[in-house]
Order: C-alpha cells, then sequence, then structure tokens
C-alpha cells in the first residue's frame, strides 16, 4: 500500500494525532465524535476486492462517508491499531485475529479528507503472513 495522498490541492497524509483522534473516535463507536473529525467534502473509497457487499462505490460528504465507514468496519465500537505504512501513521483493524482492514487518510489542516480501507484479503495477506 503506497502513500494514501489524493493528489487533492491542500492535502496530505494524516498526522498522527490526527489518526489518532479517528481511532478513537472509531472505537468510541460514536458517529458525532467521527463526523467532527471530517470535512465536509470527505470522500470514503473501500477497495474490498468484491469481498463486502455495498462497498463498491466511494461515498461524499459526511453522511455517505459515516455510513461505509460504519458498512466497511462492522457496526457499534472498533478496535483499530495505530501502525506506520510506508512511512505514513495509518491504522488496522483486527478480526478473529488477523487484519481484516489497513486504513490510511488524508487530511487538511485538521481535518479528515480522504479515507482509503483496504479489505481485499490479498492486499492483506502480506500483513497476516508477518504476524
Amino acid at each position: 500500500m503506497s502513500g494514501a495522498s489524493s493528489g487533492r490541492v491542500g492535502h496530505e497524509p494524516a498526522k498522527p494525532a490526527l489518526v489518532e483522534a479517528f481511532r478513537s473516535a472509531c472505537a468510541s463507536g460514536d458517529a458525532r465524535l467521527l463526523a467532527a473529525l471530517l470535512s465536509d467534502d470527505v470522500r470514503v473509497v473501500v477497495d474490498s476486492g468484491g469481498e463486502v457487499a455495498g462497498t463498491g462505490s466511494a461515498a461524499n460528504g459526511v453522511s455517505e462517508a459515516l455510513q461505509l465507514i460504519d458498512l466497511a468496519l462492522g457496526g457499534g465500537p472498533r478496535e483499530l491499531e495505530l501502525r506506520s505504512m510506508n512511512g505514513t501513521p495509518g491504522l488496522i483493524a483486527r478480526r478473529n485475529d488477523e487484519v481484516a482492514a489497513a486504513i490510511l487518510l488524508d487530511a487538511d489542516s485538521d481535518r479528515v479528507c480522504d479515507v482509503w480501507i483496504v479489505m481485499a484479503a490479498e492486499k492483506l495477506a502480506h500483513w497476516n503472513r508477518c504476524r
């Protein structure tokens, strides 16, 4: 997984503090906390390799973003681990002791603008071999 930067003007990989705030909001299961971290024009892209129904198109805007994040990561509180991905702070989600998702965030100065969630098993295989 290479750096996440979308190339949209003013966006760059999210700083560790914002990634931690995103992790904490996801862990709480509180959509209001998570929404407060998202820019109004946030975009979420999920690559599930066709393995998760409903994740085939990008979500745009806070409401759609919250729905797609919830669908991809499962409803309610969830555990995410901070990890470095090619020198960029990111998150991994585990299910049954295996990495089920890798997440990278882009941001403007202080809000998440782009969320990439990779769930395709073949793209996560190296994470699960290296345990």
